[in-house]
Order: structure tokens, then C-alpha cells, then sequence
């Protein structure tokens, strides 16, 4: 029988964490949006969401020439503390756009691009974007890594994510939705499952690659479809990025996320119509996991559905080195879990 070598949970305190909401991947006029920085700060406020990362693209390029044309709100005449917001800096790294050179990488909580940095001689080089990123502390993610343009440059090749997971750390995070709200909606989850296979695989100490889902919203029909919920000690910037670090958050996916009342039900606080988890509980013998507003639990192994139902016991067969839960709510809403390693 297997045992859970890793639980991403194991910290939560499930009755008294912050749940915080969080769209960290959306795009204003400062780079291809429609919107102006402060209109998408008050839409993602409008839904209750409780954290935002404005990541427009290779945000150095703009007009300000500083490097932080997005950053701070402030700059844009909005106050993350008066809106009750955790405010993470951001940006989406795209190399040449027609050349599709380098996959987009979304990157968070680290100083955002200089002009003096050689970025226009080198906004192809991903191993140095990589390797300076990882000097300046950032927590990274890849971006909708399964649309057309990323899939020429890696050919959906899980070794290639693999490869450069392994040399470097940052790299936390892979949307397995983007954009639900999109005509370019991207569905990466069986690439996922795949780098998650060779990763459980290896035997070696590597951090697991946590699952993501965001808006990477351009225009006002697109915000609300994909998002996390963070499960977080304290509301907090640094809160907020040990739970990035330590995959101790929640991924949704929405179809029907961009009506409003999918995100407020009239009251106070933390809301959403998508299923939720309200407790996980490891035992040697088994995950059980309790929730709402879910009609089914599948849980996946490999990329194939190993089991269904609240409760997975560690003796069912078809278990490899990881098994991660997917909640099945109303309208195609569904709730992820992140992945637990299981022992051989």
C-alpha cells in the first residue's frame, strides 16, 4: 500500500485559514488589454477577489520607461488596502511575439524588469531569463503552456519542462487552465500530468509543480473564469507567496465564472459557486476530502481516473507517484486539488 511522502495541505489549519481568491495573470492597456489598470483593479474587486497580479507583458517596454508601468496601484489612482486587496507584482515574459521564441512565463513577488537590464538583446534567451529571475527571488509559472505559439518551441515535450524544473527552483507553477473566458482558452492538464509523472518518477529531491489557472484576461468579458483560492495563515504578501511556494492553494475553473453572482452571494467575505474544499485529512490508509457544492470527486494518478468518491484508500491499484483530486460542481465547474506524492 502506498503513503502520502507529501501533503501540500499538511500545513492548513482548515478551520481558521484565510481563504483568499486570486487572479494572477491579467493584462491592462499597458501592454494588449482594453482595459486601464485601475478598470481591471475595480472588476477583480467587483468579484470579491482578494489578491491581483497585474502581469502585463514584458512590462520594462512601456512608456514610463521604469520598468513598473503597472506597478503600484497607486500609480493608477487605486489602493490595494482601501479595496481590502493584496496587490503582487507581476509580469509575463513573451520574447518576440510573431517569432513565438520563448513559451510565456508568468513571474511574481521580485523587482520588476530595468531598462538597464540587456533585455532587448537578450528577450529570447530563456535560460537567461531563468537564471535572472532566479537571482532576484521571483516565483515563477508557465502561461497557457499548451496554445500554439508555446507548442512550437517545446512540442508539448513533458522532458523539456522537466529539464529546466530541475535546474531551476522559481519555477513553482503551470496554468493547467487559461483564459476559459477566451476564444484561445488553453486546456494543459494531460501536459501536466505528464511532467508530473517524469517528476515523481526521478527520485530525486526536485519541488513539485504546482497547478495554476488564471484569466489571463485582456478584455472585460474574460475576468472571472480562472483562479485560486489560497489557503493562507495570515492575509498577507508574504502569505501569499509561501502558499505559491508550498502549493497550499486551490485551482478553479468556471465555465460560467464571468456572471457575477458566480462570485457573490449577497454577504460578507470569501464567496464562490465553484465546488470547494472545506477539509483534507491523510491517513496512512487514505485522502478523504470534504467539501461543497460538489457532485463527484475523481481522483487522478498518471493522468488516468484511479478512483471516485470522497475518500481515496492508498491500496487502490493504479497508483504511481503522485494523485491529485478534481471536483466536478454545476455548469462544468471544477475545483483542483494540488498533487500528493505517494511513496513506492
Amino acid at each position: 500500500m502506498r503513503q502520502v511522502a507529501l501533503d501540500p495541505y499538511a500545513e492548513v489549519d482548515w478551520a481558521s485559514s484565510v481563504r483568499c481568491k486570486a487572479n494572477l495573470h491579467a493584462h491592462t492597456t499597458c501592454s494588449d488589454g482594453t482595459l486601464s489598470p485601475a478598470e481591471v483593479i475595480d472588476a477583480y474587486a467587483a468579484r470579491g477577489y482578494d489578491a491581483l497580479a497585474i502581469t502585463d507583458h514584458d512590462t520594462f517596454r512601456n512608456d514610463s520607461g521604469t520598468g513598473a508601468a503597472t506597478w503600484p496601484w497607486t500609480a493608477h489612482g487605486r489602493d490595494p488596502e482601501r479595496l481590502g486587496m493584496l496587490a503582487v507584482r507581476g509580469t509575463e515574459f513573451t520574447g518576440d511575439p510573431v517569432a513565438a521564441s520563448i513559451p510565456h512565463l508568468t513571474s511574481w513577488c521580485h523587482d520588476l524588469w530595468q531598462p538597464e537590464d540587456p533585455f532587448d538583446a537578450r528577450n529570447e534567451d530563456l535560460a537567461w531569463i531563468l537564471g535572472t529571475l532566479d537571482a532576484r527571488g521571483a516565483v515563477s509559472a508557465w502561461a497557457h503552456p499548451t496554445r500554439g505559439g508555446e507548442l512550437r518551441v517545446h512540442d508539448g515535450d513533458p522532458r523539456w519542462f522537466v529539464e529546466r524544473h530541475r535546474a531551476f527552483r522559481h519555477l513553482r507553477g503551470f496554468e493547467v487552465y487559461s483564459g476559459t473566458g477566451r476564444r484561445s482558452a488553453a486546456d494543459s492538464s494531460a501536459l501536466y500530468d505528464a511532467i508530473l509523472t517524469r517528476l515523481c518518477r526521478g527520485g530525486d529531491d526536485v519541488p513539485l509543480l504546482w497547478a495554476n489557472a488564471a484569466d489571463d484576461s485582456h478584455h472585460a468579458e474574460e475576468i472571472g473564469f480562472d483562479y485560486h483560492v489560497h489557503l493562507l495563515v495570515e492575509r498577507s504578501a508574504a502569505a501569499l507567496r509561501r502558499s505559491l511556494e508550498r502549493g497550499a492553494y486551490l485551482v478553479v475553473q468556471d465555465p460560467q465564472g464571468g456572471r457575477l453572482e458566480r462570485h457573490l452571494d449577497g454577504g460578507a467575505g470569501f464567496w464562490t459557486a465553484a465546488p470547494m474544499v472545506t477539509h483534507i485529512a491523510v491517513s496512512d490508509a487514505s485522502i478523504r476530502i470534504d467539501g461543497e457544492r460538489f457532485a463527484r470527486i475523481e481522483w487522478i494518478a498518471d493522468g488516468e481516473v484511479v478512483h471516485t468518491g470522497d475518500q481515496l484508500p492508498l491500496a487502490t491499484p493504479g497508483l504511481g507517484g503522485y494523485v491529485r483530486a478534481v471536483l466536478h460542481g454545476d455548469a462544468g465547474a471544477r475545483t483542483l486539488t494540488q498533487p500528493f506524492t505517494l511513496t513506492r
